[in-house]
């Protein structure tokens, strides 16, 4: 798959341009309307209307009849749909949540992360028997750098595709959990992703949420790259927390066993 947006050749500027209004509707997460949308997509309402005219023709956006205001249409979850059942590693990463919940073994929240373009997201969840202090939500976006999750995925991503997320969330050392944690260096935050190369498991204590421990495993594709994350979370101290322990092993053991499956 593209590592980034820097595609030779010469394109059509007309689907460029109009996308933009797809994008724009994608980064707000809610409906807007024509004034607004125009606006986030830097172009005039106008110009904007002509686009959506067509957009709204194959689904692409649609219009709520009420409020008038722009929302993403069916073909764009279509689209989303297809585009997570073509990865590999989702389904294993879902089978392996099913497997540890068949054993047993854990009763933790566990929950299934992709890359996207503002990181870590959220794309499927089990918050299992033992409960977390907050929803495990499916488009949730995990900090880069202050979660289990985020740095996995820093560990193995090439940094033409996660400096930009860095660079973003380098200041959020504070969480809307009241979690805080002391802003890393870049050197300090590559060792931290050295170790996890080496161990091949990532462990976040009390960073983003207090009294909290996540620990993140790689699901790889068939060429070795990275494709999605797993990631339990439960209480500080009410598991084996080490980067060699239970919990570490079960996620990689459900993880081996799902990808044979």
């Amino acid at each position: 798959m593209d590592g980034d947006a820097h595609i030779e050749g010469k394109g059509i500027q007309s689907i460029d341009v109009g996308f933009r209004l797809v994008h724009a509707l994608a980064e707000a997460g809610r409906p807007l309307p024509l004034k607004s949308l125009a606006a986030a997509a830097d172009m005039s309402p106008s110009k904007a209307h002509n686009y959506i005219v067509s957009f709204r023709r194959i689904r692409m956006i649609a219009k709520d009849a009420e409020t008038g205001h722009y929302c993403l249409g069916p073909m764009a979850g279509d689209l989303g749909l297809s585009y997570l059942a073509q990865r590999d590693g989702l389904s294993i990463a879902e089978r392996a949540i099913r497997l540890i919940r068949e054993r047993g073994t854990l009763q933790n929240g566990l929950f299934v992360s992709i890359w996207s373009e503002k990181g870590p997201v959220i794309v499927a969840c089990d918050e299992g028997g033992a409960g977390v202090p907050y929803e495990l939500r499916v488009g949730h976006h995990s900090s880069p750098i202050y979660t289990a999750t985020g740095r996995m995925f820093l560990a193995h991503l090439p940094p033409s595709v996660t400096a930009p997320v860095i660079a973003a969330a380098a200041g959020e050392t504070v969480s809307p959990w009241g979690g805080r944690a002391e802003e890393l260096t870049a050197y300090e935050l590559e060792l931290e992703l050295a170790g996890i190369r080496q161990f091949g498991v990532a462990v976040v204590t009390d960073l983003r949420i207090p009294g909290m421990t996540g620990i993140a495993a790689p699901v790889l594709d068939h060429r070795g790259k990275l494709d999605a994350v797993v990631t339990m979370i439960g209480v500080s101290g009410s598991f084996d927390m080490t980067l060699d322990g239970a919990v570490a092993n079960e996620l990689r053991d459900a993880i081996a066993v799902a990808r044979r499956s």
